[in-house]
């Protein structure tokens, strides 16, 4: 596995491993109706893109297809982290975060927050984060329940 800095040739490539990260992943925790509100959410222009080039964000390839992605904004906050559903338990959301991690040390950061969905709070919490508050996030006509975490450096 690699991990290489994204560009923004990798947009619709990131896209789709999202979509079918929400879609076949987040289903253990969310309704097919809050899955698909979520997954289309990330096709809003230019959303992808503007994070590819404003953010710390990196892909993890594996024989040159993208198998998981992160970002961390301002060293400070991670917004993305996804892993395809075929390599989820494999270690690719760990190689990720640890040049997030390491990114956000170079940044002098104390703390990094995150807005973490129910299928992702079980990971961040085996990293150290803290849940700070649950929150309810309307998407559509759905509801979606994430979680504030905090880790301190």
């Amino acid at each position: 596995m690699k991990v290489r800095v994204a560009t923004t040739r990798d947009t619709n490539k990131i896209i789709e491993l999202a979509q079918a990260s929400i879609l076949e992943i987040a289903s253990n925790n969310y309704t097919p109706e809050q899955t698909k509100v979520w997954a289309n959410r990330l096709e809003r222009p230019n959303r992808i893109s503007n994070a590819v080039a404003e953010q710390h964000f990196i892909v993890a390839e594996l024989e040159h297809e993208i198998i998981g992605f992160g970002s961390i904004l301002n060293g400070d906050y991670i917004d993305f982290l996804y892993v395809h559903p075929l390599h989820v338990k494999n270690g690719v959301a760990t190689t990720i975060f640890k040049p997030l991690i390491a990114h956000a040390h170079k940044h002098k950061t104390k703390t990094i927050t995150s807005d973490v969905s129910k299928t992702a709070r079980p990971f961040f919490e085996k990293k150290g984060f803290k849940v700070l508050r649950e929150q309810e996030n309307k998407m559509g006509n759905e509801i979606l329940v994430n979680y504030k975490m905090e880790l301190k450096l």
